[in-house]
C-alpha cells in the first residue's frame, strides 16, 4: 500500500499530538510502531532503541514509511512541545496465548496454514523470520501487557522513549514446521 493510503492514520497521530499539547494534564502518547519503521537500516547490525530520523531506514513500503513518519512526529512533539512519547516497535504479533484459536484466521500466517491444507505443502523457510529460520512472534495478550507496563512507567513530561518488543526466546521455524505438518500431513516445499 502507498504512503498516501495511511494519511488518515497520520492525521490521527497529529490530532493526538495537538490534543496532548492542549491538555491540562500531563499525558504520554504511546505509538504501537513496527520493526518495519527501521528494518532497512544498514548503518548498524543491531538497531538500538532510540528515535531514528534517517528517511532511508523504513522498509520500502507505505506501512513501514508511515510508522517511521509517525515515530518522527512523536519525536518532534517531544522535543518541541515537551510531550512525553513512547514508540514501541513490534514485530509479528501472534494469537492470544490463552486461547487455542486466538489468531485471526484472516491474517497471513493462519491463511498460509489453512491454504496448506488444500495444496498439501508448506514453505521450508519464512521470509519474515530472520534468515527464514527464526520466529520471534509474540502473543497479543503479552504484547498488551507490555504496552500497559511501558505506559505506566513513563512519568517524565519531556521523555521520548523507544522500545522494541519481540519474543525473548525465538523459536526455530524448523521446530514449528513439523507441528504444522503433523496436523495436516503436508509435504515441505
Amino acid at each position: 500500500m502507498s504512503l498516501q493510503s495511511f494519511t488518515g492514520c497520520l492525521d490521527g497521530v497529529i490530532g493526538l499530538i495537538r490534543f496532548a499539547d492542549r491538555s491540562k494534564y500531563r499525558v504520554t502518547l504511546q505509538l504501537v510502531s513496527s520493526i518495519a519503521a527501521v528494518a532497512a537500516s544498514r548503518e548498524r547490525p543491531v538497531i538500538i532503541e532510540e528515535a531514528l530520523t534517517d528517511a532511508q531506514i523504513p522498509v520500502s513500503m507505505g506501512y513501514g514509511r508511515s510508522k517511521h513518519l509517525a515515530e518522527t512526529l512523536l519525536t518532534h512533539a517531544s522535543q518541541k512541545l515537551g510531550i512525553s512519547t513512547i514508540a514501541v516497535r513490534v514485530g509479528q504479533i501472534s494469537g492470544d496465548s490463552s486461547r487455542k484459536r486466538g489468531w485471526n484466521l484472516r491474517e497471513w500466517f493462519p491463511s498460509l496454514v489453512v491454504s496448506s491444507l488444500h495444496i498439501r505443502a508448506l514453505p521450508r523457510t519464512l521470509d519474515c523470520a530472520e534468515d527464514g529460520k527464526e520466529v520471534k512472534w509474540i502473543p497479543i495478550d503479552f504484547t498488551a501487557k507490555i504496552l500497559l507496563e511501558l505506559a505506566a512507567a513513563s512519568s517524565r513530561s519531556d521523555s521520548n522513549d523507544t522500545f522494541h518488543v519481540e519474543h525473548p526466546r525465538p523459536t526455530a521455524w524448523a521446530k514449528l514446521f513439523p507441528v504444522i505438518l503433523g496436523q495436516g500431513g503436508h509435504q515441505p516445499t
